[in-house]
């Protein structure tokens, strides 16, 4: 069983490649239909959570207090997911897979302050190479990043919302089992993605234009499939650290797929240097779980 965990764990890193270049393909050639989009997207991931909850040990019975918690936290993916779109129109898929490494920095930080615990010297490096690696990746001058206040924005809005986003989780996976997240957590999630589609007046239907299907489809089932992967991994190996090492290869996979398949090649040597250095400060975190 270890065996399928770590399968699925690499399975998980390359549906998260293929999602990523996906979405910087439709942000840039189809922002309109990104609403609508990532609402169908949750909505596809609740049959696919649900059919596994047989197979997901815990309990799986909820009160009504667990759904009003489990709804107000789930505004934030859907939330957090829209804006990634926004900021893919202006940053290469590399670029802001190393910048969103901040979020974790950020949830190191708030849980120390929060839970009056100072970082200890291993923490405390790997939040500086991860700082150093987004400053760098965000001071090249063709990096992608064309800073207006808009992007700014979103960035800053994209790393409170990752933050907020993990804390949630992290919290709710110490409360509740995995089956109560799949029953509720996908459900809550969807609703929010839908109210978000329906407030920025999304057109549906434009989902099924011609115009970057390929792009749409691939996004969509690659998104809708690898938060069941990810959980099942986490379910079989039942080691966070683990999973955490692992997935942190995630943004050199992301900068090497975009310089192939996007034609994203400005900075490519040093960008790709970013993301190692940041793939070793997530590793140096993810010991420390």
């Amino acid at each position: 069983m270890i065996f399928v965990g770590y399968s699925l764990l690499l399975v998980f890193v390359a549906l998260t490649v293929v999602s990523e270049l996906s979405r910087r393909k439709i942000a840039v050639d189809s922002f309109n239909k990104v609403s609508a989009l990532n609402a169908v997207t949750y909505l596809v991931q609740i049959p696919i959570g649900l059919s596994i909850l047989p197979f997901i040990e815990g309990e799986s019975q909820v009160s009504w207090l667990i759904v009003a918690i489990v709804t107000l936290i789930g505004i934030a993916p859907p939330l957090r997911e829209y804006f990634m779109f926004k900021a893919n129109r202006d940053v290469d898929a590399g670029t802001l897979a190393i910048l969103l490494n901040l979020s974790v920095v950020v949830v190191v930080v708030l849980a120390a302050v929060l839970l009056d615990d100072y970082l200890n010297a291993l923490e405390l490096a790997a939040a500086l190479l991860i700082t150093a690696s987004a400053m760098y990746v965000a001071s090249l001058s063709s990096g992608g990043l064309n800073v207006t206040s808009s992007l700014l924005w979103a960035l800053i809005l994209l790393t409170a919302l990752g933050a907020l986003a993990n804390l949630g989780e992290a919290w709710f996976f110490s409360k509740f089992s995995l089956a109560v997240y799949l029953l509720v957590g996908l459900i809550a999630q969807t609703f929010w993605a839908f109210v978000i589609a329906v407030l920025a007046g999304s057109d549906f239907q434009g989902l099924l234009d011609k115009d970057g299907r390929r792009s749409i489809i691939a996004y969509v089932a690659s998104r809708a499939t690898k938060g069941v992967i990810f959980l099942s991994a986490l379910a079989i190996l039942e080691s966070i650290a683990t999973v955490r090492s692992i997935i942190a290869v995630a943004p050199v996979a992301i900068t090497v797929a975009s310089y192939y398949l996007l034609d994203e090649k400005d900075d490519f040597a040093r960008k790709t240097l970013a993301a190692l250095v940041a793939c070793l400060g997530l590793v140096m975190f993810a010991t420390q779980a």
